[in-house]
């Protein structure tokens, strides 16, 4: 593995100039609709990016690539227990897989909404469980990178 860390930045320049004319003519009438928002994709970004060169690998195998909160010491925030985290730990329950319930490992996509000192990147493998928009359940979850520093804190 080429890092345990994820440090970063990102910044957007958008930079423009035009001219024209022209003429027309038309009507009509219509509708969208749509859902996600910038940061949905930052945020699968920066998991991609900390997965490293695993992220397609992993993601072709049916994993979830997503982010985990714990407490200073890396162990669980939200109502888990358990050891300390560590970069390259796996984690694995028996199951059956009931999530929000204990024997489930969760991961989320709006690490926002959770407390904890510290943000990792973790990979939930099959069979995962979609809880809701933000929510997932496994029973195997890997942790992949923290991400330092943690922009949730």
């Amino acid at each position: 593995m080429e890092s345990d860390v994820v440090y970063g930045e990102v910044s957007e320049y958008v930079f423009g100039s035009g001219y024209g004319d022209g003429y027309g003519f038309g009507s009509g009438d219509g509708f969208g609709y749509g859902s996600g928002s910038i940061e949905d994709g930052y945020l699968q970004a920066v998991a991609d990016v900390a997965a490293s060169d695993r992220a397609e690998q992993l993601k072709t195998a049916g994993a979830v690539l997503a982010f985990w909160r714990s407490d200073k010491n890396g162990k669980p925030r939200n109502g888990g227990s358990g050891p300390a985290r560590t970069v390259g730990m796996i984690e694995e329950e028996k199951g059956p897989l009931k999530p929000c319930q204990a024997g489930a490992l969760h991961a989320t996509m709006k690490p926002q909404d959770w407390k904890g000192e510290r943000l990792w990147v973790v990979a939930l493998y099959p069979p995962v469980v979609k809880v809701d928009d933000n929510k997932f359940a496994s029973l195997k979850r890997e942790i992949i990178a923290e991400i330092i520093p943690n922009f949730y804190a």
